[in-house]
C-alpha cells in the first residue's frame, strides 16, 4: 500500500482510482481492464508520433557522431565498415589455432615460438583477407541520408502499411544506432586506456 505522491494520485484519478491509499493488486487490475477496451488515436496521431521517434533518434545519433567522432566521411566509412566485419566475422573458427597454441604454452606443453608466431600470422593474415573482401551495408552518407525516407511513413494509407514501413525504417536505424554507438565507446576506451598509461597507470 502507498500513498502521499501527488504526481501519481493525479495519474490514477484519470482511471479512476481516486483513494488515499494505495491497492496495487486491484488498482492494476482495474487499470488493465480499461486499457483493454483500446484507447482511441488517429491515424494522424500515430503517423507522427512514429516519424517524430525515427526523426529524434536520428537526430540524436547524428550530434553524437560530430560530438564524439568528428572525423573525415572516408574515415566513417571505414569505421561503419570495420564494426558491421567485427559483427559478422566468425573469430572462433579463425582464431582456434592461436587459442589451441596459448592453452598449450598455459598448460606448460612444449610449443615453439616459431609455430606460435606463426599460428597467429595465420590468423591475423585470414583477418585480413576476410576484412579487405567484405562488403559493408551502411556507409556515413547512407545514415545522412535515412532522414530523407522518414516521410515515407506518412503517405501509407492503411494502418497495417504504416507500422511495416516504420518497423523497416526503424530496424534500418538501429542497425546504424548499434554499429556508430559500440565505435564511439571503443573510442572512448582508448581514450581512457592512452590517459591512464599517460598517467604512469
Amino acid at each position: 500500500m502507498l500513498g502521499g505522491d501527488k504526481s501519481v494520485e493525479q495519474w490514477l484519478k484519470a482511471y479512476g482510482i481516486d483513494k488515499p491509499f494505495l491497492k496495487f493488486g486491484p488498482a492494476a487490475r482495474h487499470i488493465g481492464s480499461l486499457l483493454l477496451r483500446g484507447i482511441a488515436v488517429s491515424d494522424e496521431d500515430v503517423k507522427t508520433a512514429l516519424t517524430g521517434d525515427l526523426k529524434e533518434r536520428w537526430r540524436l545519433l547524428v550530434e553524437e557522431v560530430q560530438q564524439d567522432l568528428p572525423l573525415p566521411e572516408l574515415v566513417l566509412d571505414e569505421i561503419l565498415k570495420s564494426e558491421e566485419f567485427d559483427a559478422q566475422f566468425d573469430d572462433d573458427t579463425a582464431s582456434e589455432p592461436m587459442r589451441e597454441a596459448d592453452r598449450l604454452i598455459g598448460q606448460g606443453r612444449a610449443f615453439s615460438p616459431t609455430e606460435c608466431w606463426k599460428r597467429k600470422r595465420a590468423y591475423w593474415q585470414i583477418v585480413r583477407a576476410k576484412y579487405d573482401g567484405f562488403a559493408p551495408t551502411r556507409q556515413w552518407s547512407s545514415v545522412m541520408r535515412m532522414k530523407s525516407s522518414f516521410p515515407r511513413l506518412r503517405r501509407q494509407g492503411k494502418p497495417g502499411r504504416v507500422l511495416s514501413v516504420y518497423e523497416e525504417l526503424s530496424d534500418r536505424l538501429a542497425t546504424a544506432e548499434h554499429l556508430l554507438v559500440s565505435a564511439i565507446r571503443k573510442n572512448e576506451a582508448a581514450a581512457e586506456k592512452a590517459s591512464d598509461i599517460a598517467r604512469g597507470k
